[in-house]
């Protein structure tokens, strides 16, 4: 087996452990929360799969960038949130219900919304777009979907020892993760370093920072509703955003890439959102008061 083969496994095997373990820190409650609040929901479709899309389009079409750039950040903008979002939210909301909700709200939303999206952006580019709702809703049920829903089973038969399991898994999925990423990163090196340039990352992190401002404003009245809102609409499911770009752009082989680019960007600008929103809890000024 090559390195390559071997990523190909462990990557996606540590994705679906990750998932299954913040099925072990829920409840079914928590994954129909959006369904049960129609009009929070309403304010995610708006920020994730409008404003977002939106502003790519916007700026795929005014900038003068690569076009693997370009494909990229409509095809980030359109995509659900990534299945580690749960775990880069822990530090500004404790708030399961809402953070799970919408884990399992924009998976079955982008079934439906990613294709029918396609379809508006074909009427106006000159080539045919789409991407079949079965494909999207395969890479949904699989990477996210069964392993939450299995997860959360497993929590309701066995309790008691399902948070020390949750923790187990993680560390080990984290470790394997962690390893792949690095193992990707010096592969794509040089294909992400020439897309550097031309303004292109100052374009990702403008959208990038779009995206957490819209979600934060559009967050609602709870603060750790705004966090995870703001984090969901700016960072996107990777492969899914690949799949869109290969699927209508074969031609562009950077468009993988691309997306790369725009998780790393978008890595930095949420960890700077989150230090921000740690610094607004109260918790955190009580502290530094008593200091």
């Amino acid at each position: 087996m090559t390195a390559g083969e071997a990523i190909r496994l462990a990557l996606p095997a540590s994705i679906w452990l990750l998932v299954f373990a913040t099925g072990l820190l829920a409840e079914h409650r928590h994954a129909t929360y959006f369904f049960r609040n129609a009009g929070e929901l309403g304010r995610v479709i708006l920020a994730m799969f409008i404003v977002m899309p939106l502003l790519a389009l916007s700026m795929a079409r005014t900038f003068e960038l690569n076009p693997a750039v370009k494909i990229a950040l409509v095809a980030f903008a359109l995509s659900p949130v990534p299945p580690l979002m749960p775990t880069q939210v822990t530090k500004v909301s404790r708030a399961t219900d809402y953070t799970i909700g919408l884990l399992v709200a924009a998976s079955v939303l982008s079934i439906v919304i990613i294709p029918l999206a396609l379809l508006l952006i074909d009427r106006t580019a000159a080539r045919h777009l789409g991407m079949s709702p079965i494909v999207i809703a395969t890479q949904m049920a699989i990477g996210i979907l069964a392993p939450l829903a299995l997860g959360m089973t497993v929590r309701r038969f066995a309790v008691s020892h399902a948070d020390r399991l949750a923790r187990a898994i993680s560390t080990v999925a984290m470790v394997v993760l962690a390893v792949c990423l690095v193992l990707i990163l010096v592969v794509s090196r040089h294909a992400v370093g020439s897309l550097l340039g031309n303004g292109t990352v100052l374009a990702i992190a403008v959208l990038v920072t779009a995206g957490l401002v819209t979600g934060h404003l559009l967050g609602g009245p709870d603060p750790e509703h705004r966090s995870v809102l703001a984090i969901a609409t700016s960072i996107r499911h990777p492969g899914i955003a690949i799949a869109i770009a290969h699927t209508n752009f074969p031609e562009q082989k950077l468009a993988g890439a691309a997306v790369l680019l725009c998780l790393l960007v978008g890595a930095v600008a949420i960890t700077a959102y989150k230090r921000w929103a740690s610094s607004k809890k109260p918790g955190h000024a009580i502290r530094e008061r008593r200091v």
